[in-house]
């Protein structure tokens, strides 16, 4: 198909003219018809309005108003009560001494006359006359004449006792157990008494101190006497004061026959058997005792009788966790009054020295 030519006429371009006036507004039309088409999206929003105006100026200043009236005056009120009566003021200073007055003193009165002195006693009373001498007796005859020397007798073989320390009530400081016993007070010592009465039941009264610092030794001499009844006995006692058990040194324990032995006792009055005893009789009279303590070696304690104090037998030994919980730590003298029957039955026995070294 042929092509149809075009001719193109340029059009002037045509400036605008002004505004005309705006038309009347328009009666309006019905509502249209909603439309059934998608809710469009929601558009920008819009400026916010304009600046805030300038804050008004403030008027002027009201003027005050004038005074109300007075109001009415009120009625007068009933006079207070009268208050107490204050305290008396503090007396002023005592006033200045007044001046001395100038008369002069007046004379002294006369000085009585003095009396006659009584007449002087006699001296002595006049000497007696000398008696006559008596005749002398007739010298007696010399003695007669010397006699002649005895002969040495042999050398003996006891060694002297061992030398005596004297004690008193107040050597030992505490009674254990004391019952009815007693310490006197003798001049050749103390005299360990009990009076008390008990049916075989042990009761140790013990008087003692407490252990010296370091090793001791102990020795006691004992007047011994026979007992009046079975058991009863004395002698040296250690004791363990935390626990109350005792170890005693004894002689007696029979009323026929000196015995000798080494007790334990877990309380004063409960005796739990032996480390030594012995039935073999022994004199009566005089006893030495002694206690040896050492703490560094074993055994602890060792265990002595004597007749003089010097010459030593060596009875029983004991380590001082044999029998003790920890160790002993007090130390004295005792007498032992089991089966005491009655108040006849006084038993005593005497400490004549006692020394711990």
């Amino acid at each position: 198909m042929p092509v149809e030519s075009v001719t193109v006429v340029p059009v002037p371009l045509r400036t605008p003219g002004p505004a005309g006036p705006t038309g009347a507004t328009g009666v309006t039309g019905p509502t249209g018809v909603t439309g059934s088409g998608n809710t469009g999206p929601t558009g920008n929003t819009g400026p916010s309005g304009g600046p805030t105006g300038s804050t008004g100026v403030t008027g002027p200043t009201g003027s005050t108003g004038s005074t109300g009236p007075l109001g009415f005056t009120g009625p007068t009120g009933v006079t207070g009560a009268k208050g107490a009566t204050g305290n008396a003021g503090s007396g002023g200073p005592v006033g200045a001494t007044g001046p001395q007055g100038t008369g002069s003193i007046g004379p002294g009165g006369p000085t009585g006359a003095t009396g006659a002195g009584g007449p002087t006693g006699p001296s002595a009373g006049p000497t007696g006359a000398t008696g006559p001498t008596g005749t002398a007796g007739v010298t007696g005859p010399s003695g007669g004449p010397t006699g002649p020397t005895g002969v040495t007798g042999p050398a003996s073989n006891m060694s002297p006792d061992r030398a005596v320390v004297t004690p008193t009530t107040s050597t030992w400081s505490t009674w254990v157990n004391q019952g009815g016993a007693t310490l006197t007070n003798e001049s050749w010592g103390v005299l360990l008494e009990e009076t008390s009465t008990s049916t075989s039941v042990n009761h140790l009264r013990c008087k003692v101190n407490a252990f010296p610092v370091g090793d001791f030794t102990a020795y006691a001499r004992f007047t011994r006497a026979w007992f009046s009844q079975n058991f009863i006995a004395a002698g040296i006692v250690i004791r363990e004061s935390a626990t109350g058990k005792l170890v005693i040194l004894r002689i007696g324990g029979d009323q026929s026959a000196g015995k000798i032995g080494v007790d334990k006792y877990t309380d004063a009055d409960t005796g739990v058997g032996a480390l030594f005893q012995s039935n073999t009789d022994v004199e009566p009279g005089v006893f030495w005792l002694k206690v040896t303590y050492v703490s560094g070696s074993t055994p602890n304690y060792v265990f002595s009788i004597s007749y003089d104090g010097n010459a030593w037998n060596d009875i029983a030994i004991m380590n001082k966790t044999t029998f003790f919980t920890t160790n002993g730590d007090q130390i004295g003298i005792f007498i032992n009054t089991v089966q005491q029957s009655g108040a006849g039955f006084v038993q005593r026995v005497g400490c004549t020295s006692w020394e711990v070294v």
